[in-house]
């Protein structure tokens, strides 16, 4: 009896170091890994920074911090490019991409580039979702091979500067009318402002 007592004890202490390592080591292992991802992903942006353009994107999201407002993130893009020559960088999460501005940039994406995928697949699923946010789900931004190939050369057709330069007219009897529309409103609201404070008087 005495001997199986102890033996007991002696089982039960040495199994207490051995759970409370189990409890210990998971959180541990998961921190380090957060720290060792987190720390590649600021190195690879702080090397890509000194090559690019761009704002510093926000871990673990990178640049979809600032797709919430298209049309600011479009804005910011357009600013950083006019200090380089370069495209201008931008991250989905942890997967290093670049924003073409310049005609020359554009050109080359569209002869080289056919697909939209990113790698591991669920940053494919996380990123195309937030791209048919605003694109849709057929559009240039997410289509694939050959539908993309057709997406592209519809686009490259009304993209021509000889194509645009048609438009020219219509462009300026829109903004035309848009201005006088404008002018109207402001001129309706001054009235109605002057008509309230002669009232109050």
């Amino acid at each position: 009896m005495e001997s199986q007592l102890s033996t007991l004890l002696w089982s039960t202490k040495g199994a207490q170091p051995f759970e409370i390592s189990q409890s210990i080591m998971l959180p541990a292992v998961l921190t380090a890994v957060f720290v060792l991802v987190y720390l590649n992903f600021q190195a690879a942006v702080y090397r890509r920074r000194k090559i690019l353009p761009g704002r510093r994107p926000v871990f673990p999201i990178g640049s979809l911090s600032t797709w919430n407002d298209l049309l600011k993130a479009n804005k910011q893009i357009l600013e950083d490019s006019h200090s380089s020559s370069m495209p201008v960088a931008q991250w989905v999460f942890l997967m290093e991409s670049v924003a073409a501005v310049k005609a020359e940039h554009v050109q080359e994406i569209l002869r080289s580039s056919v697909s939209r995928t990113l790698s591991p697949k669920p940053l494919a699923v996380f990123a195309m979702y937030h791209i048919q946010k605003f694109m849709g789900p057929n559009s240039v931004g997410v289509a694939e091979g050959v539908e993309w190939k057709s997406h592209r050369k519809a686009i490259g057709k009304s993209l021509k500067p000889i194509y645009i330069r048609s438009l020219y007219k219509n462009m300026q009897e829109c903004t035309g009318r848009i201005i006088t529309w404008l002018e109207g409103k402001s001129v309706a609201g001054a009235n109605k402002e002057y008509m309230s404070s002669e009232r109050v008087q």
